[in-house]
């Protein structure tokens, strides 16, 4: 889930246990942000990401890693 400040504060606004609730169910303690999706973007746009071919990149927060 991708959750962007603008929906986040919205839902926090009519719930406010949205934080709890939801952000502590990631590993990262956060969902991904649309941010978060951009830097991966710019990441493989860059020199930096030359390199890089064939993968599959999950920006989460580790929301759809197994838990223990």
């Amino acid at each position: 889930m991708i959750v962007s400040r603008e929906a986040a504060q919205a839902k926090q606004d009519r719930d406010a246990r949205f934080d709890c609730e939801t952000v502590c169910d990631c590993p990262l303690g956060k969902h991904a942000s649309v941010d978060d999706v951009a830097n991966a973007v710019l990441f493989f746009l860059s020199p930096d990401g030359d390199g890089v071919t064939g993968q599959t990149l999950y920006v989460s927060g580790g929301e759809i890693m197994p838990m223990p």
